[in-house]
């Protein structure tokens, strides 16, 4: 089975299983689900919801974003996580974005002391003909499906990034992940790796990875408010068109200062 179709599927899977599992799923409480990006960040943001509001939360995972978006569309969950705007189709069906947050795109590595990169050198030496690490291990750049959003900040911010990544494709040995959980999986195991994340989802998630200085400057909510680092990925909070109380009072929260720390403490600015 092709990539395209194993992500396809996936998500197809995924969304049939929520439908079918509809009825045995908790009135009470709020579903929220979409972007992989986004799970730790909907994880760590239940608690302090829970406590505010008596309301419980059900994460639902693997959606991605358009998956999210379908569920969202179909009354199945109330809230979804977009890692991209809506287009025309998902527009049309009466969703309606509340409140977004920014996170620091990442550059992320299991090699310990990765150095740091140059921005409009990053294209080229992927495609140089050994790209190595300071301590002289081999670079691995962990690719992801094509319609992947990541790809959205990583090719018109980084020059020659998409050509890079085109004749990248073409070779067997490069790996590709399927999901954001995944891409993080083999970052942390391959020796020398290098892929593309979020410092939400390094956060939340807890992972073993280093963030890449990009032109000596650190990846985080400060250098990132401030615009030193100026690359950044948005995540989308949706409703649908028949918002309920449960999702009104998620906005609701995520708006108020309990729910802006809430988001800081996650690696986003609200």
């Amino acid at each position: 089975m092709s990539l395209a179709n194993r992500v396809m599927s996936s998500m197809a899977l995924a969304i049939a299983l929520l439908v079918a599992a509809g009825p045995c799923l908790a009135d009470d409480a709020l579903r929220i689900g979409g972007v992989g990006g986004s799970v730790g960040t909907m994880h760590r943001l239940s608690a302090p919801f829970a406590a505010a509001t008596g309301i419980r939360v059900e994460v639902v995972p693997s959606l991605g974003s358009g998956g999210g978006m379908k569920a969202l569309q179909a009354g199945m969950i109330d809230v979804a996580v977009s890692g991209r705007p809506m287009n025309d189709k998902e527009l049309a069906f009466g969703l309606r974005q509340q409140i977004t947050t920014r996170t620091p795109f990442v550059f992320v590595t299991a090699t310990q002391s990765p150095g740091g990169f140059r921005r409009a050198e990053l294209g080229a030496n992927l495609l140089g003909g050994d790209p190595r690490w300071p301590d002289g291990e081999p670079i691995r750049l962990i690719l992801r499906h094509i319609s992947e959003s990541d790809y959205l900040t990583l090719f018109p911010s980084f020059p020659g990034t998409e050509e890079a990544v085109a004749v990248l494709r073409r070779r067997p040995d490069v790996p590709v992940a399927t999901s954001d959980q995944e891409n993080l999986d083999m970052a942390e195991r391959l020796r020398g790796s290098v892929g593309t994340s979020t410092l939400a989802q390094v956060v939340t998630e807890r992972r073993a990875l280093q963030v890449i200085p990009i032109d000596g400057v650190v990846p985080d909510l400060n250098t990132l408010r401030d615009g030193r680092y100026p690359f950044s990925k948005t995540f989308h909070y949706l409703v649908g068109p028949g918002v309920n109380d449960r999702a009104a009072r998620f906005i609701a929260f995520l708006k108020s200062p309990e729910g802006q720390a809430a988001l800081l403490e996650t690696g986003s600015l609200p």
